[in-house]
């Protein structure tokens, strides 16, 4: 290989490091977003919330954790709260307040569907 292509080459692995460093920060979680988080688990299983009632109190934090293979939302009826694209083995948290929607669903697949059963904390 000459010294132009080793130095193309060499460029071409740096940008693509770059870019996978970019790629990674993207998918960090951040405000709302948690790999682990205290409080009450929703796991997304062939193509449904489990459980589909999750209690809870006022405070908790809530996550979801998609086993599928497939992308999935969790996202309120009302249109209030969003948590945008789950990926297969992303999770996604939110702390529940007396102001959350407390029905969800899924908006690729609106057959989804699930409620937050939550009560004052004490």
């Amino acid at each position: 290989m000459n010294g132009q292509a080793s130095r193309w080459l060499a460029g071409t692995a740096a940008a693509s490091a770059a870019a996978l460093t970019l790629t990674a920060a993207a998918i960090t979680p951040g405000p709302g977003r948690a790999t682990q988080i205290d409080g009450r688990q929703v796991e997304i299983v062939d193509f449904a919330y489990a459980p589909s009632v999750a209690t809870l109190r006022f405070g908790d934090a809530v996550t979801w954790t998609n086993l599928d293979i497939v992308p999935h939302t969790v996202t309120a009826t009302n249109g209030s709260w969003d948590s945008g694209e789950i990926a297969p083995g992303e999770s996604w948290s939110m702390i529940v307040t007396e102001t959350v929607a407390l029905d969800y669903y899924c908006v690729y697949h609106p057959g989804m569907q699930a409620r937050l059963d939550a009560k004052p904390s004490g």
